[in-house]
């Protein structure tokens, strides 16, 4: 189509296709001037444009997070002259806008339109909407269309496979053909691949040394500049920006440090950049790391949007329903049937046109494979509902065992398995069988071999981080630590949950300062999570409100039993161990302190939103450490060293607990006071009765054999016990010592429970530590001794 396109033509294509367009163009060698533009960004250009200040002032106005307010605006090109209650308060906004100044009209580009040959490149299936503006717009220029074919060329072979695994297997397999017939690699794509096919295409295709390059987009959020930038953002941008360039060392610090300069200057027009912090920090949290780009691989492709030579080879996988087409529902801001009295396209009309889009596009696609799966995890797959009888040829795979060694002996031991569990041959594993006759099988030995000294020391960068997360796991099982931590097996995911919980902590973070609003703490709250919360969350979300509300309260009225009449939130503090080798960093909740004749008196809070564990009879062995760690952590907070230490609490902070009374007792402190009734009536002046500490009572012969107290020398004791334990954990670590050793005490195998990877340590008896059930008291009022069989 590209030999069609006249001189000074202005070239419409789907956005996602613009860059492409581009390269081919200049590819094709044609050397006359042409303008190429993405339909959005024509749509903005002919109609109006808003930037970042008008999101601003649409959230601040109509009292909207980012999202919703961004939606609001998206919306205003639909804008017609109907009666709905959503379109209404649209023109409202429209409006307001308008008025202040805020939307960007282009009378430019109006006059550069007028006689102007716009050409619409392989828009045959558009959204209702853009078929009115090309109307609008064939009224002062002449529109053009240059279309792809739609008779189809040959029937497409398609293969059904059991599981994605053997999917991949094959693809790889076909294309590592294709590489050696001579086929260059830059000609083979890959198309339809999401997430769950991320894992198998990667692993695959190493196994049969096939270079692929994977459209996957991390966020930059978790990188060090990010971290950096937040920390040190203030209304003096100079400054900040000038303390982040120290940490540019890199070129992809370079890249990221643009990134974020780059979104500072879409906020320019803020005077003060404190107003829009939240709006920036999101905004850079959605951008992805910059990739390099190789040189020559297998990539991966969008069928319903890219426009391919006809000497390409590609490789159209997932071929499942509801992955391909697109599915579109009735659930945007505007309903169908709003949509449809507004003249756009609706879902059943835009499901309609992307059904028709892929088959024509398979149609004419020439060298085209299909594949799919039948069954994942969840249960059964169906093929696309773009499958007709008159497009496809249904073949039956056939399995080429000669272009990857490893794969081959991989897939022999998945063969070996299903025959030994329930008896199954096939006419791979017979051929593999024979030709690897010598392959291992059930032959593991599961014991940690070691890791490259110099990698590690180069993941560490000459300083190891513990907490007491990382902590506790190394001392449940060292291989665990060494998969969560170094090798970081597990990804990180939200849950709902997690995200409540991250709620309720800042929110309380802020509840007992000055100038404290509810309502804006729980919104800012809410607009720092990127969690997508659905109609059953956001149902949770308004009964949570509430119960944080009442848990505020509680919190406040415990305030009156307490003499500390300071405080601290959200404090961070590290401690250097080693010679600054190592650092021990804690977050505390909230640090209370007061001041006195005999010095400083103090407590520490740490909110919880599960079941905290309380005891510390695990403590010798590294274990269930929590409580303790604050009190080392204050004990080696620079303000606070020579404080004596009042108590180490956890709060449960929520439950769901009906009873007033009840849920009052539920919301005590809970962990350990000191045993001195001097410094305790300074932290709890009702600690004869307590009202505030859980368990805490006093009768005319002390304290109850129940109430958790501890003297001020055991409380040293236990801070001396942490330091000890930190002390070894660091030297196992730094020394790379990470063999298979999960705890047991008594008949608990602690150092298993909830471990996530059994299907990579493969434990057995041999490798268990068998503990000796144990005290506070045992070492708490003697020397300290791991007791380990």
């Amino acid at each position: 189509m590209l030999d069609k396109i006249e001189e000074n033509s202005l070239i419409i294509v789907k956005d996602s296709y613009k860059t492409e367009f581009i390269r081919q163009f200049r590819k094709s060698g044609k050397l006359f001037d042409i303008k190429v533009m993405g339909l959005n960004e024509l749509k903005k250009k002919f109609y109006f444009d808003f930037t970042k200040e008008a999101v601003f002032h649409v959230h601040k106005k109509y009292g909207v997070i980012q999202e919703i307010a961004e939606i609001y605006l998206e919306n205003l090109y639909y804008l017609r002259d109907i009666d709905d209650k959503k379109v209404n308060f649209l023109k409202e906004v429209y409006q307001y806008l308008k008025e202040a100044g805020l939307l960007l009209f282009d009378e430019a580009f109006q006059k550069y339109l007028q006689g102007k040959a716009v050409v619409l490149y392989d828009l045959k299936y558009i959204d209702k909407f853009y078929e009115k503006m090309f109307e609008e717009i064939g009224q002062i220029a002449t529109i053009k269309s240059l279309q792809r074919e739609t008779i189809s060329k040959t029937k497409k072979p398609i293969y059904s496979f059991p599981n994605k695994e053997k999917e991949v297997g094959f693809v790889a397999s076909k294309i590592a053909g294709l590489l050696k017939s001579g086929v260059d690699i830059e000609k083979i794509k890959l198309a339809n691949v999401d997430a769950k096919y991320m894992f198998p295409l990667r692993d695959t295709f190493r196994a049969f040394h096939i270079p692929l390059e994977l459209d996957t987009k991390d966020s930059i959020a978790s990188t060090v500049l990010v971290n950096a930038f937040k920390s040190c953002f203030s209304s003096d941008m100079k400054t900040t920006l000038s303390e982040l360039e120290p940490l540019v060392k890199t070129k992809q610090d370079e890249k990221v440090y643009k990134i974020i300069l780059d979104v500072i200057n879409e906020y320019a027009w803020c005077d003060d950049v404190e107003e829009v912090k939240e709006f920036i920090f999101r905004d850079i949290d959605a951008k992805a790391i910059p990739k390099r780009h190789l040189k020559k691989a297998v990539r991966v492709i969008d069928l319903t949007k890219d426009t391919l030579d006809e000497d390409c080879h590609i490789f159209l996988i997932n071929f499942n329903q509801g992955v391909i087409p697109h599915n579109y529902k009735d659930e945007d801001f505007l309903n169908d049937e709003t949509k449809d009295a507004l003249g756009l396209s609706d879902s059943v009309d835009l499901n309609k046109k992307a059904l028709t889009d892929l088959q024509e596009r398979i149609a004419v696609a020439k060298n085209l494979t299909v594949t799919y799966s039948t069954r994942d995890l969840q249960g059964e797959l169906y093929i696309s509902n773009a499958f007709h009888e008159d497009l496809f040829e249904i073949c039956e795979p056939t399995n080429d065992f000669g272009h990857a060694d490893n794969y081959n002996k991989r897939l022999l031991v998945k063969e070996k398995d299903e025959f030994r569990k329930y008896g199954t041959t096939t006419e791979s594993f017979k051929l593999l069988k024979k030709h690897y006759s010598d392959a291992k099988y059930l032959d593991y030995d599961n014991s940690f071999k070691g890791i490259n000294r110099e990698l590690f020391e180069e993941h560490i960068k000459d300083k190891l981080t513990l907490s007491y997360s990382s902590m506790n796991a190394f001392y449940h099982c060292s291989f665990r630590y060494y998969l969560d931590y170094i090798v970081k097996v597990d990804k990180f995911e939200d849950t709902f949950e997690i995200v409540v919980g991250n709620i309720f902590h800042e929110v309380l973070s802020k509840a007992f300062l000055e100038d404290f609003d509810f309502e804006n703490a729980w919104q800012s709250a809410l607009d720092h999570s990127a969690f997508e919360f659905g109609p059953k969350e956001k149902f949770f979300l308004t009964l949570l409100k509430e119960e944080l509300k009442r848990v505020i309260e509680e919190i406040t009225q415990q305030k009156e039993y307490t003499e500390l009449d300071k405080a601290l939130y959200e404090e961070k503090i590290t401690v250097p161990i080693k010679e600054g080798k190592v650092e021990f960093k804690g977050f505390v909740d909230k640090i209370m302190y007061g001041e006195f004749d005999e010095g400083k008196v103090v407590s520490i809070v740490d909110y919880k939103t599960g079941n905290p564990e309380l005891s510390i009879d695990n403590a010798i062995y590294g274990l269930d450490m929590q409580l303790p760690i604050y009190a080392f952590l204050i004990k080696n907070y620079s303000e606070l060293q020579e404080a004596r230490i009042g108590g180490f609490y956890l709060q449960k902070i929520l439950n769901n607990i009906k009873n007033p009374e009840k849920k009052r007792e539920s919301l005590k402190l809970q962990g350990y006071s000191n045993s001195s009734t001097e410094i305790l009536n300074l932290v709890d002046k009702s600690y004869a009765d307590s009202k505030m500490v859980k368990s805490l009572r006093t009768g005319s012969n002390g304290f109850y054999a129940y109430s958790k107290v501890l003297s001020t020398n055991e409380i040293d004791r236990l801070t001396d016990l942490v330091k000890q334990k930190i002390d070894q954990a660091a030297d196992a670590i730094l020394e790379a010592k990470f063999d298979i050793d999960p705890k047991q005490i008594e008949d608990k195998l602690i150092g298993c429970k909830f471990c996530r990877y059994k299907d990579i340590c493969y434990m057995n008896n041999r490798d268990i530590r068998k503990l000796k059930k144990m005290s506070k008291k045992d070492f708490l009022g003697g020397e300290t001794d791991d007791n380990m069989d």
